[in-house]
């Protein structure tokens, strides 16, 4: 902080350059824990100073709550992929999460994913993907073509029969093809029915379902249905300011209270670290039309102004207010 205004530091100027969360990956992989699974947690090293030196990411399906009998939050258990245990203090560990309300989360101490509390929907996608697989492994061909004889079968030439139909006409490479024979022939459909088929297209709610859970527009991913070029630009906007930004910022708002501090005080300076937008097309587009609109706001009250009889001293004192010379 420079006086009242903020100013962006180069590499060279603070030590926070060097923690990993200018690391693209290091930030990618913790937001995917963060989304994923409601919980974020760093293993964090403290040097000289009280300064925090080094992140380590740890997954979070790998870690545990120490909790008392008090049911007081007292520490961590990390399970390492060789099998031992290492115990981690509150201290040395960073665990940012999604607010849980429920009992069990109040309880445990754990986050909440967009995945959990949308659970049912995932569920339905999960189950209807499940679903189309079958319907296109087991359904094959449409048509059964059968010979009109009321005789029946022994089991023996049922079960022949039954293993020659299922090598003809099983398999996605007959999907709607008709199988013919040279007898007496009777034709079935068996095509899919409308509850089938309504299976199928429900697959745009659950997409939109998913999306809305984490903030997201369908129409980023091939919502066809929603998608024209205007909701492309609008979704493109909506993503960084209903979903990046939001979930950068669960993620700065923790450096800055806990981290930022002792660089603040060791590099004598007041820092905070921020996103930086503007390389992000899509919000600079709102900041142009946005100059646009004050300029020609600007423009129409200084030709009121010198359309009216204001004195030489008004006229002076209006301009300079606006940040022009007259």
């Amino acid at each position: 902080k420079d006086g009242d205004e903020w100013v962006k530091l180069n590499e060279d100027e603070s030590m926070l350059y060097q923690l990993p969360i200018n690391d693209t990956d290091f930030r990618y992989e913790s937001l995917i824990y963060l989304l994923n699974t409601g919980d974020l947690f760093w293993h964090q090293t403290e040097g000289a100073y009280n300064l925090i030196t080094d992140l380590k990411l740890l997954p979070s399906n790998l870690v545990d709550c120490n909790i008392n009998t008090q049911n007081d939050l007292i520490g961590y258990y990390f399970d390492n992929l060789n099998g031992s245990q290492q115990k981690l203090s509150l201290e040395e560990t960073a665990h940012i999460k999604y607010f849980n309300p429920t009992i069990e989360g109040l309880k445990s101490y754990r986050g909440m994913s967009p995945l959990q509390a949308g659970y049912n929907s995932l569920k339905a996608s999960n189950n209807r993907l499940i679903a189309q697989a079958a319907i296109y492994e087991n359904r094959g061909a449409t048509n059964l073509i059968s010979a009109g004889s009321d005789l029946v079968l022994s089991p023996k030439e049922r079960d022949e029969l039954q293993k020659n139909t299922d090598k003809i006409l099983g398999g996605a490479k007959n999907f709607n093809k008709s199988i013919v024979s040279n007898k007496n022939l009777n034709v079935t459909q068996l095509g899919m029915s409308p509850t089938d088929l309504k299976l199928i297209e429900s697959k745009d709610l659950d997409l939109r379902d998913i999306c809305n859970l984490f903030g997201v527009p369908s129409t980023l991913f091939n919502d066809q249905a929603a998608s024209t070029l205007d909701n492309l630009k609008v979704g493109t906007k909506l993503m960084y300011t209903d979903a990046i930004i939001p979930n950068n910022e669960i993620i700065l708002n923790y450096f800055n209270e806990f981290i930022v501090p002792a660089y603040s005080e060791f590099e004598n300076k007041e820092l905070r670290i921020s996103q930086d937008l503007s390389d992000v097309e899509s919000l600079q587009q709102d900041e142009l039309t946005k100059a646009q609109k004050q300029q020609t706001e600007v423009t129409t009250l200084l030709s009121i102004a010198d359309s009216t009889t204001l004195t030489d001293e008004q006229k002076t004192a209006l301009y300079n207010q606006l940040g022009y010379e007259l």
